[in-house]
């Protein structure tokens, strides 16, 4: 691996990373089901515009490209959490609240004093935040 620059060792220091991701089935699997749901009337729908085949392709080599820069990211001690978006939603958000409640913990040395608080809303969106920062929504 080539050596890594200081700026970006300053710009990872203190970032943690969270990856989800899904098999390339279930991925299509979503896309069809959005597809359907708008008939293809949202430009950011990629089976209206693109064939299965390039869509898969696609989702492949954008994995390998993130799946480096987190390689990168850990070797100079970034923690890294993967998720897996075909679980069921509040067992990720389970996992993404207690990862930030480590390194919270990590941080401060009390888990309570900037404890993340997490809710699963009925249509199945969940929203993290801690205090002081952006909140992060999982739309299921």
């Amino acid at each position: 691996m080539p050596a890594i620059s200081e700026q970006l060792r300053f710009f990872l220091q203190g970032r943690s990373i969270i990856l989800l991701d899904a098999s390339e089935e279930f991925i299509m699997t979503n896309l069809k089901r959005r597809h359907a749901a708008q008939q293809g009337k949202t430009m950011n729908d990629r089976v209206a515009f693109r064939q299965e085949r390039e869509i898969i392709e696609g989702t492949m080599a954008l994995r390998a490209l993130k799946q480096r820069w987190v390689d990168v990211a850990q070797s100079i001690g970034v923690p890294v959490l993967k998720l897996d978006a075909s679980r069921d939603l509040a067992l990720n958000v389970n996992e993404v609240v207690g990862f930030l409640q480590e390194r919270l913990r990590g941080r401060s040395g009390n888990p309570l004093q900037h404890a993340p608080e997490s809710r699963v809303a009925p249509g199945g969106e969940a929203r993290v935040s801690t205090p002081g920062r952006r909140n992060v929504r999982f739309n299921g």
